[in-house]
């Protein structure tokens, strides 16, 4: 037993905070290496998550019309999974969901979507995974979630997929 259990502290990691702008680096690099597949996968080394900048996250961060909820997920002071959402007009539209490689099948994933789905009461989410990441569609039907589009973007066919409100 550890000294924290002892004295009645017991911490559950990895955590789940709101991310800040001194956590967009990190946060943008763990992107880069968690979507190095996906763009492998599909012969395309300038999908949208591998070209992001800074200065993008930065102010759809801090855009006023349409806030974007970021959360991090830390393990002994290292970004190790991250997701964002933001609601319009009574959707959630949730995007980016990466977890480190050596965090994966940990329900890391799961952790972190039930978070982001936490923060809000809409009518419905949506988000989009590749056509042909049959993990990333296994996951997300799992949660929940039904295809019910495909569109192509950078090259790319893409996966729509929605779920009901949570919370009812």
């Amino acid at each position: 037993m550890s000294a924290n259990a002892k004295a009645g502290f017991e911490y559950i990691f990895p955590a789940i905070e709101f991310a800040g702008p001194e956590d967009i680096d990190e946060i943008l690099m763990l992107q880069k290496l968690c979507f190095q597949e996906e763009a492998d996968r599909v012969g395309n080394p300038n999908i949208a998550p591998m070209t992001e900048t800074k200065e993008a996250l930065l102010g759809d961060l801090w855009s006023a019309a349409d806030p974007l909820f970021l959360l991090k997920l830390v393990e002994n002071r290292r970004i190790v999974g991250s997701v964002r959402a933001r609601e319009k007009e009574g959707t959630v539209y949730i995007g980016r969901l990466i977890v480190h490689p050596e965090y994966r099948n940990r329900g890391c994933g799961k952790k972190l979507m039930t978070a982001i789905e936490s923060c809000f009461h809409p009518v419905r989410f949506e988000l989009f995974t590749g056509e042909h990441n049959t993990e990333n569609l296994r996951f997300y039907r799992n949660l929940g979630y039904r295809s019910y589009d495909v569109f192509e973007s950078d090259g790319v066919r893409l996966v729509r997929m929605e779920k009901g409100n949570v919370s009812s």
